[in-house]
């Protein structure tokens, strides 16, 4: 427990391994931006490594990851003068994505931010409702409509067609 291990910081490294590419790719799915998915994962393990009163740690990382790309796509929207975020092509090229995962990408660009991050955590990562809605800061319910309605669009956005 980070509390108790003040000095040894094998619980910060282990707790890197487990939860950091899990956060990159939820981050990089939410946001399209792989510049603002390397940033937020990486501040909120800085800001790990400093605390001492982590009861989760691993939940109080993804919490943090989340707001802090939160903040940025906000203020990229606010600020003209910033380029917008590079594009799903770009990203590909940079991280050797498969065609598949290119075209999920590309439809996940299509979303709101609301559905985008809902589809990602509860689809993508398996994460109850509840616990979405707290990555998000919103409620269950709301993370349950913009997941149903995310996928419906993505099944046009993909071609998929629906089971009778």
């Amino acid at each position: 427990m980070p509390q108790e291990e003040t000095s040894d910081r094998t619980w910060l490294r282990d707790l890197f391994d487990a939860e950091h590419a899990p956060i990159w790719r939820a981050l990089l799915g939410w946001t399209g931006s792989s510049t603002v998915a390397d940033d937020a994962a990486a501040e909120a393990f800085c800001q790990a490594a400093r605390r001492t009163d982590l009861r989760d740690p691993a939940a109080w990382v993804w919490k943090v990851a989340f707001n802090l790309a939160g903040r940025e796509m906000a203020r990229r929207k606010v600020d003209a003068a910033l380029p917008e975020t590079e594009s799903v092509r770009d990203v590909a090229d940079a991280t050797a994505l498969s065609a598949a995962t290119l075209d999920l990408l590309a439809a996940l660009d299509g979303l709101t931010a609301q559905q985008r991050g809902a589809v990602v955590l509860v689809d993508g990562f398996g994460l109850p409702s509840a616990r979405a809605a707290e990555l998000l800061g919103t409620t269950p319910t709301t993370v349950r409509v913009q997941a149903l309605r995310a996928r419906r669009r993505l099944r046009v956005a993909l071609t998929i067609e629906e089971a009778p």
